[in-house]
Order: C-alpha cells, then sequence, then structure tokens
C-alpha cells in the first residue's frame, strides 16, 4: 500500500510504499519460523541442517577478533541532488542495480578515513 507525503520542495509529492516502483514483491513466508539455537543444534544433528557447502573456506578468527567491536546504529539518510561527472555516474551504473548505495559506500569510506586520527 502506498501512500503520499507533503515534500520540502514545494508543489512535489513523495510517494513510499512496500514494493519497489511498479513491481509487487514475490516472497513465500510460509517455510520460515524462528528457531532457538537448542533447537538448530538438534536440527544439525537430525541431518536437517546440512554442513557448509564444500567449497566454502573455513573461517578462524582471532581470540581478540571481537576485542575493539563497536555497536553502530544506522544514521538516517538525507535524499539529495548531487552533480557528478558523467564518467564517474557511469562508471557506478556499470555495475547494475545499487550504484547508489555503491558511491555511499566509497563516500562513507572516504568520511571515515577523514575522520581517523
Amino acid at each position: 500500500m502506498a501512500r503520499c507525503t507533503v515534500s520540502p520542495t514545494r508543489g512535489v509529492a513523495t510517494v513510499s510504499g512496500s514494493y519497489q516502483h511498479g513491481k509487487e514483491a514475490r516472497r513465500n513466508m510460509g517455510n520460515i519460523r524462528k528457531a532457538s539455537l537448542e533447537e538448530l543444534r538438534t536440527m544439525k544433528e537430525e541431518g536437517q541442517i546440512g554442513p557448509p557447502r564444500p567449497d566454502a573456506a573455513p573461517v578462524e578468527l582471532p581470540a581478540d577478533f571481537w576485542d575493539n567491536a563497536e555497536v553502530k546504529f544506522p544514521v538516517s539518510k538525507q535524499p539529495v541532488n548531487l552533480r557528478i561527472d558523467a564518467d564517474i555516474l557511469e562508471f557506478f551504473k556499470e555495475g547494475g542495480r545499487g550504484y547508489q548505495t555503491r558511491i555511499h559506500s566509497v563516500l562513507r569510506s572516504y568520511v571515515d578515513a577523514q575522520r581517523r586520527p
């Protein structure tokens, strides 16, 4: 269900909703359920859950892996109009869907690097 909201730009309405523009989401939620860790262990012992893919590389984490971990809460995003050189935009769009997310990741990496002491 879409809804129309007032935009700070005069004469412009913003439409938001549960589906990607022009497409209905396809998903089957019928076979998804929550399970406790104990239930997962039991399912694994009974063979209901298989081992990782045979080509998956084993992951070995150092003992101090979580020592400097920080909880980070998502920051709200602001819609902007941004002028970018055509070749830069083309480069990101060549990667297909998600090009704006990739641009955001590059900008986030730059900002984080600049803030480091």
